[in-house]
């Protein structure tokens, strides 16, 4: 099984973003916020929930 290296990186970009947000708002970082760092933590959750749903299969538990 693969881990969760990619979705830990998307969560771990969009941590950063959020935080410079936080610290300094301007438009770029609001944009960068709304556009970029919000889908990175969608995405990286739907693909875990996938990989998770995709293993409890394999194993037939579901």
């Amino acid at each position: 099984m693969r881990h969760f290296l990619v979705e830990g990186i998307f969560v771990l970009l969009g941590t950063i973003i959020s935080i410079l947000f936080i610290f300094s708002p301007t438009p770029g970082l609001m944009f960068a916020f709304a556009f970029i760092a919000q889908p990175l933590f969608l995405f990286a959750i739907a693909s875990g929930l996938w990989m998770i749903y995709k293993d409890l299969k394999r194993k037939k538990v579901l």
